[in-house]
């Protein structure tokens, strides 16, 4: 029996937040040091959960898996939680609760196979108290004061993947364009952002790039990096469309954390990327959760179930919504009912399983782009190379009242390696398949 606190939390999820008038500034900002949910090295890390084996059941029978965190993982993962807190204030304090242990589990600790996770308490704004800016702003505070503390004091130039679910993902977005976007060496060393279950990324309509984020693309192939992927997941309404009172993939409705006014739905629309076609998957869904941590409960022995091969992604749009579809392939029966009836809602919303039902899609999705990103980062440190080099020889050159014949042919040798050197970059960070114009 799911315990009556969590009960309340799942359902919770589901309230449409208010609509948030326009404010300046970021509200009060904590002066304290970070309280973190989970961070290496410290003791409780839901994040860091030893039992990340279970049982896989797909079309042609069931198996056993068994994972392990990373002993040295060469990146990080920094996770922002959804709307979990059942406390009755309007902000939550810092407390490290049981329900934000258990959505980390659930959300966040399936990374730790690959990534080094941190992931900050934040005054997150409740269901209690009506969503005021200052009580918005007080939670996004937390949040961004969090992730300058991680690069400060944690980061020492890794490269790194922002995750965020919900309330979550919103505040990684205002995050992603008021600092990743305007901070070049910030950006450069996100490989990827994941933040579903918002409506706070968009993009002009058709486009990949140029709504709130001016350079942060969408993730349109599986090797693209410094790109955002965002979704939210309905049950089978291809055909339906969204109903009219639908809470997520419409612009005008759901969390907004941005002291701007929302844009026009006539232009712009919510991004949808879909993860089971960037993993290479076919748009096939890899599920995989805990259902013990779904019901409140931890401590369990091998607790992951997967369910591979039963269900099918894709992204929508109508006329004033995109949405990713979910859709149950002809002739199986994935026994995911008892999920699906704990996370649906009468309108066909899967908004509390938007991480999980594409997480088993997201892990190797992750890896393959952090491997990519690395492999970036090694060509743009020899541009930076050859671009200090060149600067050396034009000085010298200019010494030399340009007459050195030696020197001028040095300066041509070097601008035509810095040329090839800044088209083997730009095509690593972003391929051709990943187009930053729509």
């Amino acid at each position: 029996m799911i315990p009556r606190r969590l009960l309340a939390v799942l359902l919770g999820l589901f309230v449409l937040a208010a609509i948030q008038p326009a404010v300046a500034g970021a509200g009060d900002r904590p002066a304290k040091p970070t309280v973190w949910l989970c961070k290496p090295g410290i003791a409780d890390n839901p994040c860091l959960d030893g039992s990340l084996g279970g049982t896989s059941t797909s079309p042609t029978g069931t198996t056993p898996f068994s994972f392990q965190p990373a002993r040295d993982p060469a990146f990080d993962c920094f996770y922002v939680y959804p709307t979990q807190s059942a406390q009755t204030t309007a902000n939550a304090n810092l407390a490290r609760d049981e329900e934000l242990k258990l959505v980390a589990i659930n959300q966040a600790s399936q990374f730790s196979r690959i990534c080094d996770v941190y992931s900050p308490v934040y005054r997150q704004y409740t269901f209690a108290k009506p969503i005021t800016n200052k009580v918005r702003d007080l939670a996004y505070s937390g949040v961004i004061a969090g992730f300058r503390e991680y690069l400060a004091r944690y980061n020492k130039g890794r490269s790194f993947v922002l995750i965020g679910h919900s309330q979550g993902a919103s505040h990684l977005s205002r995050l992603l364009d008021e600092v990743v976007d305007r901070e070049v060496g910030v950006r450069d060393r996100m490989i990827s952002a994941i933040v579903p279950g918002s409506n706070n990324v968009y993009v002009p309509k058709g486009k990949s790039v140029g709504g709130n984020l001016a350079k942060i693309p969408a993730c349109r192939i599986g090797d693209q990096i410094g790109c955002v992927m965002a979704w939210s997941i309905y049950l089978e309404r291809a055909t339906l469309g969204l109903p009219a009172d639908a809470t997520f993939g419409r612009l005008g409705t759901g969390y907004w954390v941005y002291p701007e006014k929302r844009p026009d739905p006539a232009r712009y629309e919510v991004l949808c990327t879909n993860p089971a076609e960037l993993a290479g998957d076919a748009g096939i869904m890899k599920p995989l959760a805990n259902f013990p941590a779904f019901y409140g409960v931890s401590g369990v022995s091998d607790p992951w179930s997967a369910y591979p091969g039963f269900y099918r992604g894709d992204c929508r749009t109508g006329t004033d919504a995109s949405w990713l579809d979910m859709s149950e392939l002809p002739g199986l029966d994935s026994g995911l009912g008892s999920i699906l009836n704990l996370i649906g809602t009468e309108d066909g919303g899967l908004h509390t399983g938007d991480v999980n039902l594409f997480l088993d899609n997201l892990i190797p999705l992750v890896s393959a782009q952090a491997a990519h990103h690395a492999r970036w980062r090694k060509l743009d440190l020899r541009l930076e190379g050859l671009e200090r080099q060149l600067a050396g020889a034009r000085k010298a050159s200019a010494r030399a009242g340009g007459a050195n014949p030696a020197l001028k042919r040095q300066v041509a040798s070097l601008e035509k390696k810095v040329k090839q050197a800044k088209a083997a970059a730009k095509a690593a960070y972003r391929p051709s398949g990943g187009s930053s114009t729509g």
